[in-house]
């Protein structure tokens, strides 16, 4: 009967140790291919590239919500201080879900500066029954590696036992896809990657930034004119917009920077209504480390020429809102850390300049130019700006330039009110288009203007050489 008893259990012991290996295969063989909760495209080509690319690549980068994404544009900072900027930053996060983000990120990347949104919303955490805040801070934190740090630090804030599904995939993604196992129909084979996210009412966008068009979505010139001459917001308490655990983790994630000798930047930003913000903390903060920053982009409105084609709502801005606030972040950054800023011959066109232009053609994103000019008479009304794009090899000209027997992939552009964009300063014309040609593979760029029978005799020049 012991014999029996003995076998019994032998055979249960090894039968228990089956399953569990079997579980752990099957664990092992469905995790990686299980659906997560969703994705956010455009924030997940920004973390993998910084995971491909050389950690020292960009210079600057910013962390927060669309309040950011939509406002700095790495295409002026680069032009105007020769620094390489890139947005890691998603869809309604908080400053709490940015700092965990931007700890680990700053751990694998040499950043010279680092900057945060620190605008009220961005302070706040989310109400509990707010589901869709919690299910943004998830999209953004699952895509963060798990460790002790990231664990203790959600557990602060995440309201674990209302959304225990979301708050697993915040802490870890694999984790996250337990409760997906038996969505067969959700699965995904291969890579898992995203593409870059093309955004139909961008201008252009490039290294995690979005230009809104303003000709597509703008505020009612009404409400702008109501919103604007509001008298400001009050100013809200030191406790109630920067509670223990934040306080923490800000001062914690500003002596990481410190050991890496980053620069932290605080930003409250531009917004439709101007407010009464409570900095209390922050210059506490600057008086306690030499490696930070505030700049406070809702002060000294009458230094920005604003109208209501400069917002898309009450938040966030368009190109020409964005145009504004980037320019004051680089006066500001290079008044702060003495950085020249680069001074670029214009080119001359007999009675008007091209005084500055960007260009993205690397394979798989936008691939756009934006022209700024310090005017564009009228009388060019009926011309057209032609831009040639020499490849080093010819097969790589668009299957139209081939059967045209060309030398290059051509752009027009239309030199009428509605393609250029006045900023009150200047004018610039973007153009999206499609080329096989990359960056590496441009031999040069061509600019001229064109019109039949044309008497101007305006001079050519080449861009890129």
């Amino acid at each position: 009967m012991a014999a029996s008893n003995n076998s019994l259990f032998t055979f249960s012991f090894k039968l228990s140790i089956f399953i569990l290996l079997l579980g752990v295969i099957i664990f092992g063989a469905l995790i990686p291919y299980a659906p997560d909760i969703d994705t956010d495209k455009r924030f997940v080509f920004e973390i993998n590239r910084l995971k491909k690319e050389n950690n020292n690549q960009f210079d600057i980068a910013f962390f927060g919500n669309s309040y950011v994404y939509t406002a700095y544009d790495p295409t002026i900072i680069k032009n105007e201080l020769g620094l390489r900027a890139i947005h890691v930053n998603s869809a309604s996060q908080v400053l709490e879900t940015s700092l965990i983000i931007a700890n680990r990120v700053i751990k694998e990347n040499n950043f010279k500066y680092v900057v945060l949104d620190v605008s009220d919303n961005s302070l706040l955490r989310p109400p509990k029954t707010k589901e869709k805040s919690w299910y943004f801070q998830t999209l953004a934190l699952q895509e963060i590696p798990f460790s002790f740090h990231k664990l203790c630090a959600i557990n602060n804030y995440f309201p674990k036992w209302t959304y225990n599904e979301y708050y697993l995939a915040s802490v870890s993604k694999k984790l996250g896809r337990l409760f997906r196992l038996n969505k067969f129909g959700e699965y995904s084979i291969g890579s898992k990657e995203p593409e870059y996210h093309h955004f139909s009412g961008a201008l252009f966008s490039e290294d995690g930034y979005f230009a809104y068009d303003y000709r597509k979505r703008a505020l009612a010139d009404s409400i702008f004119l109501k919103e604007f001459k509001k008298p400001p917001l009050s100013k809200k308490g030191i406790n109630v917009l920067w509670n223990e655990d934040l306080k923490k983790l800000m001062i914690q994630f500003i002596e990481r920077a410190k050991s890496k000798k980053t620069e932290v930047i605080l930003i409250n930003s531009l917004k439709l209504r101007a407010q009464d913000f409570n900095k209390t903390f922050i210059d506490n903060l600057i008086k306690r480390y030499d490696n930070i920053k505030f700049l406070n982009l809702n002060e000294n409105r009458k230094n920005y020429t604003l109208d209501n084609r400069a917002f898309f709502n009450a938040s966030h801005l368009t190109f020409l809102g964005s145009n504004q606030v980037t320019h004051r972040f680089v006066d500001s950054l290079s008044a702060w850390y003495k950085i020249e800023k680069k001074s670029n011959d214009p080119y001359h066109f007999k009675y008007f300049n091209l005084i500055d232009y960007s260009f993205n053609l690397t394979e798989g994103e936008d691939k756009f130019i934006k022209l700024e000019f310090d005017s564009i008479p009228s009388f060019l009304k009926n011309y057209q700006l032609v831009l040639n794009f020499y490849p080093k090899d010819s097969t790589l000209l668009s299957d139209h330039s081939k059967e045209k027997h060309l030398k290059a992939d051509n752009i027009y552009i239309k030199l009428d009110k509605d393609s250029r964009i006045d900023t009150g300063k200047s004018n610039i014309l973007i153009e999206r288009f499609k080329t096989k040609i990359t960056e590496s593979t441009l031999k040069k760029i061509k600019i001229f203007f064109y019109k039949p029978k044309d008497t101007l005799r305006m001079p050519s020049y080449n861009l890129y050489k």
